[in-house]
């Protein structure tokens, strides 16, 4: 067998396709025309979603980012070189988002260079880019975030349409605007690319989160016609009218999501998660008093599993993978051989109380961070601290929120307590900086600690609790997750950034429940937030747009139990999430 099927055979997903390749077009400034807002902003969004869906992008635009200015001869270039690397079993979507007018009933997209009275001799001519778009894939989809367009069926369309569909394959083409009417604009956005980005990112999604142009296609003809229509839309003088569908056989956009669940099911909630630094190991934790170590690759258990005599709270990995750490409800912080599960001597002795989270922080000789109530720190020094890790359960969290609590800090130096204030502490990471954490309370602050001095300042502050933190890679910026309360009867379940100064970088929007989880992929370039709807959403860190929903279907539906804990695993391309209906289930993500 040759090496190019064997690789098809393997890249394929149940869907048909091999690769997905994509070319992104945005432009806001033309030659001798009136300027757009959002073009350019608007095919970093559309690239960025994706990317993460695991398509190879080309993107021309003149935005900030400084990329090549999408000029008629670079854009045409730019498709030449997609469609010659794009073989049969790919699939190649274009995405356009600028200036289009319609001369002689025949509709043209103007590009940077090309003024508008010279567009019938120069511009870029949709059916042209139709028949740019045909080579040896089966599959195209076009997407027209462009005025006046409609469904381009002009004069040399039609060969451009039934080429692929004489292959097997299919075409299908979207367009936010009639051939008379216009493409709107929200008031940061084009209206049809925030619709579009929002149901390829998994609004659109089937319950096995693969995403048809069909289902797309209806997301984003309900979604503008509800801005449309809503106040908004009302104060536009140009009104958005219906946007228009094509299609010849239904598209498969994205495959369905990777992911594989962990068995047997834990037989109570999963309230923490944790990669080894290596990635061969995963543990986990969960109210049925057991820790569990799994083979992550093969989704097989290793050893039997090691119970504390209450809830786990937390764990963490040493450095150098061969010992596991967890936090229990039973005042005990466990040390277990992460190779071969069961316990590590010498054993910890018990510190009383409750653990309800534990960290470490890189300093010679190692330390440990403990937050619990009514209790005196005792045993371990000796671990290695470069691992960060802490989960709680959101049950647990909202019974104990009314506990005034404090941390104990152990390390070379010894014990010591560090008063926390009013505000129980529910999350706790570590620094890059030896010997600062950072907590995160019932009391909605963020604080930042010196763990030699117990004393630093709030680096953010929330109107209702912190349940969830998590440390970039590089140190700088900490995301906390909480539930706010608003002016009306319902929570604002936001993640906010901090920068360790102080400074907000951005609030990531769109938990309908209260973000439980929150981790960095090693990277720093994702983050991923758990919640308890369901989903684990994934995030460009840079810029706090939302890429992806992660959720699959459990008997024919959605998979709606509550995610309580989440890990990326060390080079980032697995995700995996804990339950509260006992699954553990890790994700297989693009690169």
């Amino acid at each position: 067998m040759s090496a190019r099927p064997a690789r098809r055979m393997q890249a394929r997903r149940g869907d048909g396709v091999e690769r997905r390749h994509a070319i992104v077009v945005g432009i806001d400034r033309y030659v001798a025309s009136t300027g757009l807002p959002f073009c350019a902003a608007d095919a970093q969004r559309v690239a960025a979603v994706l990317r993460a869906r695991g398509y190879r992008v080309t993107i021309l635009h003149d935005g900030p980012a400084r990329a090549p200015r999408p000029t008629l001869a670079r854009v045409t270039r730019a498709i030449a070189k997609v469609v010659a690397a794009a073989d049969e079993d790919d699939l190649v979507v274009a995405h356009f988002s600028c200036h289009g007018l319609r001369v002689h009933d025949r509709a043209y997209l103007m590009m940077a260079d090309i003024p508008s009275d010279a567009i019938e001799a120069r511009g870029l001519a949709l059916a042209d880019l139709l028949a740019d778009l045909r080579g040896r894939s089966r599959w195209t989809g076009v997407f027209l975030d462009v005025c006046h367009m409609g469904l381009g069926l002009d004069p040399g369309a039609d060969e451009s349409i039934d080429d692929g569909i004489e292959r097997g394959g299919g075409f299908a083409l979207l367009a936010g605007s009639t051939s008379a009417q216009i493409s709107q604009d929200t008031e940061d956005a084009g209206i049809f690319t925030r619709c579009l980005v929002d149901g390829l990112a998994g609004a659109a999604a089937d319950p096995d989160g693969g995403i048809r142009f069909s289902v797309l296609a209806r997301h984003v003809q309900d979604g503008v016609e509800r801005w449309r229509t809503s106040g908004e839309g009302k104060l536009k003088t140009s009104k958005q009218r219906p946007v228009l569908r094509l299609e010849v056989a239904d598209l498969h956009l994205a495959p369905p999501t990777a992911h594989r669940d962990l068995a047997p099911v834990s037989p109570a909630k999963v309230t923490c998660v944790a990669f080894s630094p290596d990635g061969r190991r995963l543990a986990t934790g969960a109210a049925d008093h057991a820790v569990r170590l799994w083979d992550p690759r093969r989704g097989q258990p290793v050893g039997e599993p090691m119970t504390h005599a209450d809830a786990i709270c937390d764990l963490g990995f040493a450095a150098d993978g061969r010992h596991l750490f967890s936090a229990s409800d039973d005042g005990v912080l466990g040390r277990w051989d992460a190779v071969r599960g069961g316990p590590a001597r010498p054993r910890p002795a018990p510190i009383g109380g409750s653990v309800n989270a534990v960290a470490w922080w890189p300093r010679r000789g190692g330390g440990v961070v403990a937050a619990g109530t009514n209790i005196d720190v005792a045993g371990v020094t000796d671990v290695d601290p470069t691992q960060r890790i802490s989960r709680l359960r959101a049950a647990r969290l909202v019974k104990r929120a009314v506990v005034t609590q404090r941390v104990w800090l152990r390390d070379r130096a010894g014990a010591r307590t560090l008063d926390s204030g009013d505000g129980a502490i529910l999350d706790l990471v570590c620094s890059v900086a030896p010997g600062w954490f950072v907590s995160g309370g019932a009391d909605g602050a963020v604080r930042l600690w010196n763990g030699r001095t117990g004393t630093g300042p709030v680096i953010g502050q929330h109107d209702g609790p912190v349940w969830a933190l998590a440390l970039s890679p590089d140190g700088r910026v900490v995301a906390a997750g909480g539930s706010d309360p608003s002016p009306s009867s319902a929570l604002r379940n936001e993640v906010r950034l901090w920068d360790l100064v102080g400074d907000a970088h951005r609030t990531l929007r769109g938990h309908p429940a209260a973000v439980t989880s929150i981790a960095y992929a090693a990277d720093g370039r994702r983050l991923a937030t758990g919640c308890q709807d369901g989903v684990v959403r994934l995030w460009d860190a840079a810029t706090g747009q939302l890429l992806r929903r992660l959720t699959v279907a459990i008997d024919g539906r959605g998979h709606h139990a509550e995610v309580l804990a989440i890990a990326f695993s060390p080079v980032g391309r697995r995700l995996v999430a804990g339950y509260a209906d006992g699954r553990v289930r890790i994700f297989e993500l693009e690169a």
